[in-house]
């Protein structure tokens, strides 16, 4: 009776494939394979925080709602949890701040909204 019951247990769920996080191919370190889903997925911005597309919005657009479809091709910044999780699945190569011409996601590399970004915008005049 044990053994049947941790059986069902230990097997893993239908769909599911287990992934290996990160791989080190030296066992001193010294290379550093990033992630390939990581570089697919995600725009890194140069201040550290990382851009996606909303899930699925590519998928039945006839059935969706115009606005619906408007919505979901707006892209997403990720949370700062999650910018440090996907900082450890990239190597420093990928982490340095790339530069690209005619980048689409200009506006986005530049934080506004923060406490040091204060001084840069042009302070009302009382007289």
């Amino acid at each position: 009776m044990y053994s049947r019951l941790t059986s069902v247990l230990v097997q893993p769920a239908r769909g599911v494939q287990r992934q290996e996080a990160k791989r080190y191919w030296a066992e001193d370190g010294t290379f550093d394979p990033p992630v390939q889903v990581v570089i697919d997925r995600f725009k890194r911005l140069r201040w550290g925080a990382y851009i996606h597309p909303r899930a699925g919005r590519r998928k039945h657009l006839y059935r969706k709602n115009p606005w619906i479809v408007a919505k979901k091709d707006e892209h997403i910044l990720t949370s700062r949890a999650m910018s440090f999780a996907l900082d450890n699945l990239l190597n420093a190569e990928w982490r340095r701040p790339k530069f690209y011409p005619e980048d689409i996601y200009e506006p986005y590399h530049r934080r506004t909204g923060v406490p040091w970004d204060y001084d840069l915008h042009k302070r009302r005049f009382y007289p």
